[in-house]
Parts: structure tokens; sequence; C-alpha cells
């Protein structure tokens, strides 16, 4: 898929492993993307990784938690383009994108839900000074 404003991975660190899920918050949390608090009892992307900067490394790397409101993670699934990137998501889309260019139609946004086009949205204004 395309749509012009897909990102690419320029991250060094190496997936060893990873499992994401949809879960439901047993205490609030951060969303890694954008910062919001993800409320106790609401749904969220719960991704455990194990992630490495070195290939002979990569064997005794830790395990990390990452929490995403649905709405980044829907944005990230859909910008990303298959590749794994967790955390920097809108500086990345911003700092590779004019505003102009991130519009709300095209391949990526049509496979948005109503939670990515509002997160979508709404990190534009944030962008926009609006």
């Amino acid at each position: 898929m395309s749509c012009n404003v897909c990102l690419d991975s320029d991250s060094l660190d190496i997936w060893v492993d990873w499992n994401a899920i949809i879960a439901v918050a047993a205490t609030d949390y951060r969303c890694l993307e954008c910062a919001d608090c993800i409320e106790l009892g609401s749904q969220y992307q719960r991704t455990d990784a194990q992630l490495s900067e070195d290939e002979d490394d990569a064997e005794e790397a830790e395990w990390e938690e990452y929490a995403t409101c649905l709405g980044c993670a829907e944005c990230r699934s859909a910008y990303c383009c298959g590749i794994k990137q967790y955390g920097g998501f809108w500086d990345s889309l911003f700092e590779a994108h004019d505003l102009a260019e991130i519009t709300m139609s095209g391949e990526c946004w049509d496979t948005l839900g109503a939670a990515g086009k509002l997160k979508l949205q709404a990190m534009w204004r944030k962008e926009a000074g609006l």
C-alpha cells in the first residue's frame, strides 16, 4: 500500500521478537506516541518487544513493554506500511512530510477506523497550531 505519506524505518534497533495485543488497562498508562492518558479500563495496544542495537547481542536483549492508545496504534499501522516502529511516530510523520501532504483521504486514511481518523485529525491540528 502506498499513500505517498508512508514512513520507512531508519531505526537501528533490531527486533528480536515481539507480540502486540489489544488489552484492557489494569492501571493508567501514557500512550507511547501521543502521551495522552490511557485510563484504567480502557482498551489499548500492548506490545511486548525484545530489541537490540547489535545483532551480536540480540539473544541477550531485554523485553520491553509499550502501551499505545488505539488511535495512535491505528495510525502507526496505516502510515508505517508494514514496518515496526514504536515511539516517535508523530515526530517522524511530521518531519518527513509537510502538513499539506498529510490529507484526510487516500489509501492509508481509508484503512483507519474511527479512533485512528480522530487521532490523526487531532494531531494534525496540534502540529498546525490550531
